[in-house]
């Protein structure tokens, strides 16, 4: 058997560690250490974003050479599982974690067997799907039941990397970036694998929160009520678990028709006051759409009024508009360093991004916010996981500027608890005086 994290002596590529989709398919395992006609379900996650997808439940048969075995249907649509990598420019390659679970009983299970992959491989021939036995290692919670030597179970896996792209590529039929013909895939899941992420797609801004309204995740429909049980999108509003993160971005791109659809049809807006009073005394649809008509049929005459006025012109209303801001601002957020103790604020900042300094990082989960002090207008970036040095890929926000005083404060959040770690002050008069200065040095 060959290892799969074997990789050549020659560095990956920068530009191939790209956003992207990867996707699994657990075809087969043997050797295992459960009971004939138990219930086994895959787990699998992509290392160190958050999240994991559960995959399709079978049934364990025996076998004379190869012990208790199980075999996933591979024409069902849940056999593969596709978790979004959302890093750009980042130096991290993502680790795919499989771990087959053993239920006993419908409410309780336990983890059998676990092992990890390197998405090397799969980055460096994006789009060709990698199929090949891996050897798992025991789980500590089976090791202190079962006493006693046993032999190691393997499993059969089948990935691919496919990098996001502006097009979906039309040749569904090419052999080299579909699954092997060994896995019997039908139509319908091959149509599923040929989908990929695009770049245009706007990744989802989740913030941790409690509900204490009915919610349920857009991907699991799994209740969220209580106290921080669900991530909820700043900009679409979309509800999700911990565990759906990993594929939402892909299953329900922000911004998206589908997200809109997803949050108008939630439980909580479905729940909200005039709903509830409409149900318990509905309103007659003859006389609601008399309303509606003369409304409108009034909103007619005020813009006809306006035009022959001319003071509804749209140029300018524009101008008006453009005349309240002196100019924008635009900021690209690059990197953050968060450190387990405090540095002197005459720190020079090439020491401050030194590699030799890893050791002294504070890992965690970190976003970071940009908020307007005079009109509280807020822009953040997305959450990296598991860094003390966050790269957030040149993020770049835009703000309109109302006058050189205006201030805007920089910070770093926690994204488990979501309160700040650092915070810095950046002010228009600042930022120009800058500008005058740097224009000054180059050309005197």
């Amino acid at each position: 058997l060959n290892q799969w994290n074997k990789t050549s002596s020659t560095s990956l590529d920068a530009s191939k560690n790209c956003m992207g989709v990867v996707q699994v398919r657990v075809l087969a395992a043997q050797r295992l250490m459960c009971p004939i006609g138990s219930t086994v379900q895959p787990v699998t996650s992509l290392m160190p974003w958050k999240g994991k997808v559960r995959g399709e439940c079978t049934t364990a048969f025996g076998h004379e050479e190869k012990g208790v075995c199980v075999k996933w249907d591979t024409s069902s649509e849940i056999s593969c599982c596709s978790m979004v990598h959302a890093g750009r420019d980042t130096l991290v390659v993502p680790t795919i974690k499989l771990e087959l679970i053993f239920k006993p009983l419908p409410l309780l299970e336990f983890s059998m067997c676990s092992l990890q992959l390197s998405c090397y491989p799969l980055m460096k021939q994006q789009g060709n799907w990698k199929k090949q036995w891996c050897k798992a290692e025991l789980s500590d919670q089976l090791l202190e039941r079962e006493s006693g030597e046993h032999e190691s179970p393997f499993i059969l896996v089948e990935a691919a990397f496919f990098p996001a792209t502006n097009e979906i590529s039309e040749d569904n039929n090419n052999s080299e970036k579909q699954p092997s013909q060994a896995s019997n895939l039908t139509k319908s899941s091959t149509v599923i694998s040929s989908h990929v992420l695009k770049t245009n797609n706007k990744l989802h801004l989740f913030k941790l929160q409690s509900m204490w309204r009915p919610a349920q995740c857009s991907i699991c429909k799994r209740s969220l009520v209580g106290w921080k049980k669900a991530f909820r999108c700043e900009t679409c509003e979309i509800d999700c678990c911990k565990d759906c993160r990993v594929q939402i971005d892909f299953q329900i791109p922000c911004g998206s028709d589908l997200a809109r659809r997803v949050v108008e049809n939630s439980i909580q807006n479905k729940l909200t006051l005039s709903n509830i009073l409409t149900t318990i005394a509905p309103v007659d649809k003859k006389y609601e759409k008399q309303i509606i008509h003369s409304v409108q049929k009034g909103d007619t005459i005020m813009a006809k009024s306006s035009l022959s006025t001319g003071k509804g012109s749209e140029d300018t209303m524009k101008r008006k508009e453009l005349n309240k801001f002196i100019g924008q601002f635009r900021i690209k957020i690059d990197q953050a360093c968060i450190f387990e103790s405090f540095l002197p604020i005459e720190t020079n900042p090439a020491d401050i991004f030194d590699t030799s300094n890893q050791n002294s990082l504070k890992k965690g989960d970190y976003y970071l916010r940009v908020t307007c002090i005079d009109t509280s207008e807020t822009n953040r970036t997305i959450t990296v996981p598991s860094s003390g040095k966050s790269k957030f890929s040149s993020h770049e926000m835009v703000f309109n500027v109302s006058h050189y005083g205006a201030e805007y404060r920089m910070e770093v959040f926690d994204a488990y608890n979501n309160k700040p770690v650092g915070t810095a002050l950046l002010t228009a008069q600042a930022l120009l005086q800058l500008q005058r200065d740097r224009l000054i040095e180059k050309f005197g």
